[in-house]
């Protein structure tokens, strides 16, 4: 730890920090433990070249790193209770009376609250009187933090394996939002299961067996024993799945395309989620061949739940930042087809520059996407190259292509020369 500390100290950003510990240096050991990875830590060796959230996600595990190795710190809490008439009434408050390992790290905010200066049996002047009436919340959904807190909480999973059970869950598209909630498959899955094969879905079988491995980790137990009774719960298990696999099967499709509708069709179908596997997820009618509607997807765009206010259509959110639109691309632009006027070159492919018509309207992109992808909007001025706005810079593009290095090669008056000059400078910025 102390070659960490020292090459940690070469930089500027935890020179000043690492100065305040205490030498020799050591950690304070939390309260719980976990025998499946050793905590994350720097190795010394600062990196030179990180993105921005790469730079902030490495200082977080640094700071952290260092404030181990400082002194508890000290907080100082007030409770004070308080009778108006017959009404008990009570507040509290805290601040640090000493910062101690908090000082070491940006990242953690201290409580601070000013103390006011009140004795037992004082008198207090009331100011004011506020009636508030409020009802009763439901519970916070789950994020995914409270949720391996929960998992924690519950003995269900490790450390090191809670994350990856979440992250599951969002691959396999069983829940969505940053505020979890269970979607229509996500909640079929668990009702089937529960009707065909119960033990799957028991916590206490679970728990049970997490704890049987622990006691094999520490040696409390012989682990042919435990293997011999994990052999005969998982027979029996997958001898229900096996026993009803073909309508747990069929209940389980049902479920997912059920869970694929996103809307309705203009024909009366439905309008079913699509991955396609050599390009972008779409929007297609059930009833095809007969119906032929299909509706593309940006990257990474999300159907919504709200409908648009025009065609009824579901809204998707895409890009970033995000932007919500209509699911059609046409939707309000009463069947306009976009000009593909051309209005300039490319800056850079050197390819015609046209109007094209996108979910907002018109923009100007390339004629060459796409292997070009370059874009900007219609209010957004021409770039300059060679002090030549694009949009008259074509001809001597051309020209560029026309004469290329055998114009080079033939130039021999200063004319010529000049011209072959401006030529070769509009090709390098195009290229």
């Amino acid at each position: 730890m102390d070659k960490i500390l020292k090459k940690l100290s070469y930089s500027g950003s935890f020179k000043n920090q690492i100065a305040k510990l205490k030498t020799p240096y050591k950690p304070n050991e939390g309260k719980k433990t976990d025998a499946a990875h050793p905590a994350i830590h720097p190795t010394g060796v600062i990196p030179k070249e990180l993105s921005t959230d790469d730079r902030k996600l490495y200082e977080l595990i640094t700071y952290r790193f260092i404030s181990v190795f400082g002194e508890n710190g000290l907080l100082e809490s007030m409770k004070t209770n308080l009778k108006i008439g017959d009404q008990d009434f009570s507040f509290s408050r805290k601040r640090m009376a000493k910062m101690g390992w908090m000082e070491l790290t940006p990242y953690k905010k201290a409580e601070n609250d000013s103390f006011p200066s009140i004795s037992k049996n004082d008198e207090l002047l009331v100011e004011a009187v506020r009636s508030e009436e409020k009802e009763t919340k439901p519970p916070a959904r789950y994020n995914q933090a409270s949720l391996i807190r929960e998992l924690e909480k519950r003995g269900l999973g490790t450390k090191s394996t809670r994350a990856n059970i979440i992250s599951i869950l969002y691959d396999r598209k069983f829940v969505e939002g940053k505020k979890i909630k269970v979607n229509e498959l996500g909640e079929h899955l668990i009702d089937t299961l529960k009707e065909y094969s119960n033990k799957i879905t028991s916590e206490e079988m679970t728990r049970e067996f997490e704890t049987r491995l622990e006691d094999i980790i520490e040696g409390s137990v012989n682990k042919d024993n435990i293997i011999e009774e994990a052999k005969v719960e998982l027979t029996s298990i997958l001898d229900d799945i096996d026993k009803n696999k073909a309508i747990i099967g069929e209940q389980l499709y049902k479920s997912y395309r059920e869970s694929r509708v996103v809307g309705k069709c203009k024909c009366g179908g439905n309008l079913v989620l699509i991955d396609s596997p050599r390009s972008n997820s779409f929007v297609g009618c059930s009833g095809y061949p007969e119906c032929k509607s299909t509706f593309s997807l940006p990257r990474g765009a999300t159907i919504l739940k709200t409908t648009c206010e025009e065609c009824g259509l579901p809204m998707i959110s895409f890009g970033k930042p995000r932007q919500r639109a209509c699911l059609d691309p046409k939707c309000g632009k009463d069947g306009q087809e976009p000009s593909n006027e051309i209005v300039g070159s490319c800056p850079d492919c050197g390819s015609d520059l046209i109007k094209r018509s996108g979910r907002y309207g018109e923009f100007i992109g390339c004629s060459g996407f796409p292997k070009c992808r370059y874009t900007r909007s219609l209010d957004e001025p021409a770039p300059e190259v060679s002090g030549v706005p694009t949009s008259t810079n074509k001809p001597v593009k051309a020209a560029a292509k026309k004469s290329g290095k055998t114009a080079v090669k033939k130039a021999s008056s200063k004319k010529s020369s000049r011209k072959v000059s401006k030529t070769r400078k509009v090709s390098k910025r195009s290229s």
